[in-house]
């Protein structure tokens, strides 16, 4: 009994993070808070090993359960507060991580008392190096009861599972949690813990897998904050890496009205978008969608400006796709505002606008596309000498 209560006074000495600690600043055990620095019981584990309720090993660190500890011998199985003792600091949480994993396997009584030890550290061990993946298997294998444990312990206080998800190793538990989830109760919980880190989410090289995994696992009701979120903040978020991926998503897994505010709210920013190294993407994925409303949008941006967005190695991409989908009305206008240029041929040398002609020819026919051809045949010996001609010369219309 005096063990027993030595070692229950020695867990509850154990720091629980709070917000401050947690992930959100550098200390000297840790390099970013939330690798491993912040949960440190090493200290715990040697104290308990002296008292005989864990064995260490000298040589290589790796704890061993004593006689007993998982229901040999005389002990009675693993007890809640003693699975703890395997989730402790360098050697010791890789191999204690990993013995717990096992433990897992080996039926509920197993998964009772280790997820009886180590629950309420889920913050903590969901964005430690090893400690994480202990979660993604408990994740795995508890009831729904337990589930929703974690689910609690993880939603209760404001932006902390936003900011495991903004972790390295937290990213990933926090992913196989959405996909664990089962009832709209849980899932509700945890987008409205993830709905105030939204936009910090979407254009974070981690947190953005964890938005993706969210449109990939609910529907599109559960949803529906991300896509408000993603329609207010569509330039924002279009204009980069991470979020230009994420908001074409959007667009695929939304429907209904929800879609339709997306696809407007990106049409409405197209000609900011079209200039930009990823949010040119996103406007070619709009067009695409052959949305009439949003290609009208589109194309009352554009009018006009064709030749600077035909000059630009983004936005001419754009043009190349307006050129290949609109209607013939719209292309008209667009091979018309090219041919009005008074130095047509500087469109031909141009390293961005060639491609752009290029897409005209193929994409025009009738007196349009003879107007385009006229146009470029008194310029025929520069097209065989400029390196960025030879496509357009290449052309067998242009070659009679």
């Amino acid at each position: 009994m005096k063990v027993d209560t030595e070692m229950e006074r020695l867990l509850d000495e154990i720091p629980m993070l709070h917000h401050g600690d947690l992930l959100g600043r550098r200390d000297a055990a840790g390099d970013d808070g939330g690798g491993g620095g912040g949960f440190d019981v090493s200290c715990l584990i040697r104290e308990l090993a002296e008292m005989g309720v864990v064995e260490g090993d000298d040589d290589d660190g790796m704890l061993s359960s004593p006689p007993g500890f998982f229901g040999g011998g005389g002990g009675g199985g693993l007890s809640p507060t003693s699975s703890l003792c395997f989730v402790g600091q360098d050697g010791g949480d890789q191999h204690g991580c990993r013995f717990l994993q096992q433990r897992l396997d080996d039926g509920k009584r197993e998964v009772d008392f280790i997820f009886a030890g180590v629950a309420r550290h889920a913050v903590e061990l969901m964005v430690n190096p090893f400690g994480n993946y202990l979660m993604q298997k408990l994740l795995a294998v508890c009831d729904d009861e337990q589930r929703m444990a974690i689910v609690l312990t993880l939603t209760k206080d404001p932006f902390v599972l936003v900011r495991i998800s903004l972790n390295v190793h937290g990213t990933r538990a926090v992913q196989k949690l959405i996909e664990s989830l089962r009832t709209r109760e849980e899932i509700q919980l945890v987008v409205e813990a993830l709905r105030p880190g939204f936009l910090e989410l979407i254009k974070d090289p981690n947190g953005n897998h964890v938005v993706q995994r969210c449109l990939q696992s609910f529907d599109a009701n559960d949803n529906k904050p991300i896509f408000e979120a993603a329609a207010v903040h569509c330039l924002d978020i279009g204009m980069q890496c991470h979020g230009c991926c994420v908001l074409q998503r959007c667009i695929a897994r939304s429907g209904g009205e929800q879609r339709e505010k997306l696809v407007a709210a990106i049409a409405s920013n197209g000609f900011e978008l079209a200039q930009d190294a990823y949010g040119n993407y996103v406007v070619q994925y709009v067009i695409d969608l052959k949305v009439p409303t949003a290609n009208a949008s589109l194309t009352k941006q554009f009018q006009g400006r064709y030749i600077h967005l035909s000059m630009q190695k983004f936005s001419s991409n754009v043009v190349e796709k307006c050129l290949k989908v609109f209607k013939e009305a719209d292309k008209a206008t667009i091979i018309l505002e090219l041919l009005a240029v008074p130095h047509f041929e500087q469109l031909l040398q141009h390293p961005f606008a060639n491609y752009v002609i290029y897409s005209a020819i193929q994409n025009s026919k009738g007196s349009l596309h003879s107007a385009l051809t006229n146009a470029i045949r008194p310029h025929v010996e520069l097209l065989r000498t400029s390196p960025y001609c030879k496509r357009i010369y290449s052309r067998a219309l242009l070659k009679k």
